[in-house]
């Protein structure tokens, strides 16, 4: 079976990424795990991959950034990082990783059509 180059590229991208999760620098830490939240919905299927193919340990690493980052999202600890933002949960991207009412309302369209279409 042939691996396509997106596979190969992140077999060897992610457990390169896994291994600065343990890491003593908290920021290369919090950015390795955001380059692999937004690489994961890009490329799925060699994604899944590539995390099929990290030991057990690095697997249960990347599963314990996830849900801690996950848990820090929904307590409102902020879940941006390096001023980048990050998608909500809901698959929808506001931008600051949160939807509360004035997000939504700050975002809200400053021109109305006159006729719906």
């Amino acid at each position: 079976m042939a691996i396509d180059a997106e596979t190969a590229a992140l077999n060897v991208t992610v457990p390169v990424l896994v291994s600065l999760l343990s890491g003593s620098n908290a920021g290369a830490a919090d950015a390795a795990l955001q380059v692999l939240l937004q690489v994961g919905p890009l490329a799925p299927q060699a994604f899944k991959t590539a995390v099929a193919n990290l030991s057990p340990s690095e697997r249960t690493q990347l599963e314990t950034a996830i849900r801690q980052n996950a848990a820090k999202a929904s307590s409102g600890g902020g879940s941006s990082v390096g001023g980048r933002p990050q998608a909500s949960g809901g698959g929808e991207w506001t931008g600051t990783g949160s939807s509360s009412a004035a997000a939504v309302a700050a975002n809200a369209p400053k021109i109305q059509l006159k006729m719906s279409f």
